[in-house]
């Protein structure tokens, strides 16, 4: 039992430190994989494990913490406060460095050292200081105080010649010079390197040796080394430090081994008298060791060798692409094996394929380059050779140009995306994809980003793979590339399925734009795109949704046909009518009640049409919803007001409906989810608003109630005009509000689309046909109150806006060419009323500047012609500064952004990021502000779309960082869209 108990307690020593190395930060890597901790990469520089652009190494190196932005942040050690100027890291906390500067803000200031002089000055106050706020400080660009805190001094800024001699006053002016300390030279105060360090008078530097401080690899003295994420210089991957520390050996067979006994990443090696030496079983050169070089037949990447074709091998050997495999004796062909859509092999589970027979669904099978619509093919010659090309779904033809012609073929392969292909920068020759051969000769596919998102397809050549083959209007070669490769099983993620060859979605998802989406079980819910309403029937997209279409109506867990038959005979059909079979239908849109039709949200009407409710109107051809306008505390659309429930006013101002065994019960609305409905408030029981969902019955607390109205009565024979709403339901229809007799009790409730049954709520939702109606006796015509805005009439009872007139906040905006007055206000800075027309203005040439004028205010756009001017950004804070910019396309501009340092204005088309060369960007102005609260006539346009202004806005969203989304922690960015 001893003996078992040591035995495990060794493997327990063994393996507890190598589970916990796979994590530390600062270990040898070979790719990103190889990097578990979060926000942690492979830096193919220094082979090491290091943390991402604004995060730094925890103590233990398990975790990358996030830079500090601010005073009182979260730090571990005063490299985590690097970005908040003149502070430290003090348990635990980013806080203030000296008592000379305090926190304001977030940031740290310099202190004020006492009242200013009565004249505004800081004389026997503070040397070279300024009055601030009636306090004497330091300016902002001074960073500290100099002694006894009686004057203002800065950081040193440059040296002289003697070994970084420069006045500094305190310790803490020195602080620009790293590795530097305040010494008296000559009874002057001067920055000189510590021990041990090297100046560098041509920089203004203290150069480091191995092991010491540095702030950045430019501060490491010794060739083949980089300042580590522990601000340390440290020895590239396959070097060591000498003894002395002041050079870094190359590991090689041979040579001499590291402290006498360490030869590091040479495989295959030991130490022996003190020389690195090949083991008893390899010798120098053998393949699967980068002890020196490969054998011949083998080509040698990072630290491995991999054989071509027909290389002899060993049982350990590594074998040139993912279409190769090790036989045991040599490197040769895997055989590929049929499948139903495709010719498929395998090799250590990693699967490739290729159809040759695609029907020309290239876009639900092809890989793409990224960033455009051309697929990877490969054309199969005669004579055994393969050739790699690109297909685009349009043409259908494989091109291939690599010399100065070009080729098409209609025969060729298409490389199938089998969702385990991936681009890398790190990679491994086994497993890249094999894209054309030569006799023994294989080369591997790869591309080459020649502006943000645009890519160019090239090959990997032999005999080193290191260099980029790619054909661009001339022969040229690249040494920055990414290559494809396979990594794991097709099909892996639970949406797909791998049958056939091919990637198809799983039971219950459907395909859209080469992912796959769950498919909706009813209307209503969120869903991935406009696709997924292929599966419900009678369904349209909508916000994020699939709704009922026009005509039809939501029943339960589908949508169902609205009633239209009219029973009149077809010479004699009503106003939105149509003959259909002999007899009258409502038009599309419309819904039947009593011989009228009456019209839903967005269908088109005519002056003589009838919109549902008295919360719609015929405007601008279109049914559309009146917006609520807000009087006091109360919410009105036309002579019908809503008042929020705050428990001082009181229930009998509401609108008796209903009665139970404890009196009176009155009309309230409620909002559920994204919906309001209307309901009854029980107001002698409990101060609730009782509302029916589904079959299920829901009081709220927090309600609105209708204001008492003479002008509103129960009815059951009406006019759905006179109806009056008391919410909508997913389809932007509106709910009405019914009442209905049960016991000789009344019960007030909701009726919706097609307004034939009335649903109340209660211990049990009761549903009926037999029910009254609020209706709204206003004389139609009038409008209470009377119409005050311009450019607003009275129509059916209710304010709107005359034709060509767009409401916006209470307001009137024209469109092109909308008859206007001088009171009037047209849409954007592009348009002015002139001549009764809301016309667009004439850009005029100021300054090198297309410019609009309007109300003594420019707008202007200025063609960028490649240098650096300023514009105006999408980001008010952060270090990411994005230009607003305009393109010209197909004789519209569409509005972009123009990232700092691209030349190139980025723009959304087709739901694709377009690069354009051409473009303006907009000219910064006082008078131009981003905001929340706006006018439409002050809105500046990116241009038109079908004769009416598009305008630029922004909104706030989770920030993009390397290649992932975060979830809107703690990073937030603006991003341009137009309205």
């Amino acid at each position: 039992k001893m003996k078992i108990l040591s035995k495990l307690l060794s493997i327990l020593i063994i393996i507890i430190p190598l589970t916990k190395a796979e994590a530390l930060l600062g270990i040898h890597c070979k790719q990103n994989g190889d990097c578990t901790s979060q926000n942690s990469y492979c830096n193919e520089t220094s082979n090491r494990c290091r943390c991402t652009d604004g995060y730094y190494p925890s103590e233990d190196k398990t975790k990358c913490v996030l830079y500090a932005k601010k005073v009182d942040d979260d730090c571990e050690r005063d490299v985590g406060c690097k970005f908040v100027k003149h502070s430290w890291c003090d348990k635990h906390f980013c806080k203030c460095r000296s008592e000379e500067f305090q926190a304001i803000t977030g940031e740290c200031k310099p202190q004020s050292r006492g009242a200013c002089n009565a004249d505004g000055t800081c004389s026997n106050v503070l040397s070279d200081g300024v009055c601030n706020n009636g306090q004497c400080t330091c300016t902002e660009n001074v960073d500290y105080f100099g002694a006894m805190m009686s004057y203002c001094s800065i950081f040193i800024l440059h040296v002289s010649t003697d070994n970084l001699y420069e006045f500094t006053s305190r310790e803490e002016g020195c602080k620009n010079f790293p590795n530097s300390y305040k010494e008296f030279i000559n009874r002057q105060k001067q920055c000189v390197c510590k021990k041990e360090y090297t100046p560098d008078k041509k920089n203004d530097m203290c150069l480091a040796d191995i092991d010491m401080d540095c702030p950045d690899d430019s501060y490491c003295r010794v060739e083949h080394s980089f300042c580590n994420d522990w601000q340390k210089c440290e020895c590239d991957y396959t070097y060591y430090p000498s003894a002395d520390k002041k050079s870094c050996i190359k590991y090689e067979i041979g040579e001499s081994c590291d402290q006498n006994k360490n030869c590091g990443p040479l495989q295959n090696s030991k130490c022996e008298s003190k020389n690195c030496v090949c083991v008893e079983e390899a010798t120098k050169g053998t393949d699967a060791s980068s002890s020196y070089s490969c054998n011949t037949g083998f080509v040698q990447h990072n630290e491995f060798c991999y054989g071509v074709p027909g290389t002899v091998c060993s049982l350990t050997s590594k074998c040139l692409s993912s279409s190769y495999a090790n036989l045991g004796t040599s490197c040769g062909l895997i055989k590929e094996h049929k499948e139903k859509y495709s010719t498929c092999s395998s090799k250590n589970g990693l699967t490739t394929c290729w159809m040759d027979d695609f029907n020309g669904q290239l876009t639900d099978f092809g890989v793409s380059i990224g960033g455009s619509r051309e697929l990877i093919c490969l054309v199969e010659h005669q004579d055994g050779t393969s050739v790699l090309g690109t297909v685009s779904a349009s043409e259908f033809k494989c091109n291939v140009q690599w010399s100065t012609t070009k080729q098409s073929y209609e025969s060729y392969k298409l490389l199938v995306d089998t969702r385990n292909l991936e681009w890398n920068k790190d990679y491994a020759l086994d497993s890249a994809v094999l894209g054309g051969t030569e006799g023994t000769k294989l080369f591997l596919i790869c591309r080459t980003e020649i502006k943000i998102g645009t890519y160019v397809l090239g090959r990997l050549e032999p005999p080193n793979y290191k260099r980029y083959h790619v054909y661009q209007n001339r022969d040229h070669f690249q040494s920055k590339f990414e290559v494809l490769t396979v990594k794991g099983a097709p099909c892996s993620s639970e949406n797909f399925i791998f049958t056939g060859g091919i990637c198809k979605c799983s039971s219950g998802f459907y395909s859209y734009l080469r992912n796959c989406y769950k498919i909706p079980l009813k209307p209503n819910v969120p869903v991935g795109s406009f696709e997924a309403c292929r599966y419900l029937k009678n369904t349209v997209y909508s916000g994020g949704k699939c709704v009922c279409k026009i005509g039809y109506y939501l029943d339960d867990d589908h949508c169902s046909k609205i009633p239209t038959d009219l029973e009149v005979p077809c010479d004699h059909c009503p106003t939105d009518s149509s003959c259909s079979e002999n007899l009258c239908h409502c038009n599309p849109g419309f819904v039947r009640m009593n011989g009228t039709c009456y019209g839903f949200s967005g269908s088109e009407c005519f002056k003589e049409s009838k919109c549902a409710s008295k919360s719609h109107v015929c405007q601008s051809g279109i049914c559309e919803e009146v917006e609520e306008r807000k009087e006091d505390n109360k919410f009105c659309v036309g002579s019908v007001c809503w008042m929020s429930y705050d428990g001082k006013n009181k229930t009998t101002l509401g609108i008796v409906g209903g009665t139970d065994d404890t009196g009176s019960q009155f009309v309230c609305r409620s909002v559920h989810g994204t919906v309001t409905i209307p309901g009854e408030l029980r107001a002698n029981r409990w101060i609730r608003c009782l509302i029916v969902v589904g079959t299920e019955s829901i009081s709220n607390q927090k309600f609105d109630m209708l204001v008492k109205n003479e002008k509103l009565t129960w009815t059951n024979s009406f006019q759905l005009e006179q109806a009056v709403p008391g919410g909508t339901n997913e389809d932007n229809k509106p709910y009405l509000i019914c009442r209905l007799e049960h016991d000789g009790l009344l019960y007030i409730g909701k009726l919706e689309s097609p307004y034939n049954l009335c649903s109340t709520g209660g211990l049990t939702v009761l549903v009926s046909s037999k029910f009254e109606i609020l209706v709204d006796s206003t004389v139609p015509g009038t409008c209470e109150p009377k119409c005050s805005a311009v450019d607003s009439v009275c129509s059916d009872g209710v304010c709107q806006c005359k034709p060509r007139f767009f409401k916006h906040n209470g307001t009137c905006y024209g469109l092109p060419q909308a008859e206007c007055s001088g009171t009037s206000k047209c849409l954007s800075t592009a348009y002015s009323c002139e001549s009764n027309q809301c016309k667009k203005i004439v850009e005029e040439l100021t300054e090198g500047a297309q410019c609009v004028t309007k109300n003594y205010k420019l707008v202007c756009w200025k063609q960028y012609d490649g240098n650096k001017t300023d514009g105006v950004t999408i980001q008010d804070v952060g270090d990411a500064k994005e230009n607003v910019c305009r393109v010209k396309y197909e004789n519209h501009f569409l509005p972009g952004r123009q990232p700092e340092g691209l030349e190139q204005c980025l723009m959304l088309l087709d739901g694709n990021v377009e690069v354009f060369d051409e473009f303006d960007v907009l000219s910064p102005k006082d008078n131009l502000e981003w905001t929340k609260a706006y006018s439409l006539d002050k809105a500046v346009p990116a241009g038109d779309f079908e004769d009416k202004p598009l305008l630029f806005c922004r909104t706030e969203v989770c920030g993009w960082q390397r290649h992932y989304w975060n979830t809107c922690s703690p990073i937030l960015r603006l991003v341009l869209h137009y309205l």
